[in-house]
């Protein structure tokens, strides 16, 4: 496997699970710039060598999973910023 296509998986894997963590716990809020920091500290934490990804990249990557995988990613407003969570239940 390319190792482009193992940080696709390795994000995927990260980012779900990111966003099951909010939706059973309330108290936990991603934004998308503590995503991006999560991602890239799990990426490095997986081989120090991997360049990080650039908020672009996060964001294609949550339309992709749900376009894709059919996921239902709940954007919702916290003290003005954006966060996400999946759909409870």
């Amino acid at each position: 496997m390319a190792s482009s296509e193992r940080n696709v998986q390795l994000r995927y894997i990260i980012l779900d699970a990111c966003m099951a963590q909010a939706a059973r716990d309330n108290t936990v809020i991603w934004t998308k710039k503590a995503l991006l920091s999560e991602v890239n500290r799990q990426l490095r934490e997986d081989n120090p060598a991997t360049k990080p990804i650039a908020m672009r990249t996060l964001e294609k990557d949550i339309v992709d999973m749900e376009t894709t995988y059919g996921l239902r990613i709940v954007r919702a407003r916290t003290k003005g910023k954006v966060h996400f969570a999946y759909a409870s239940g």
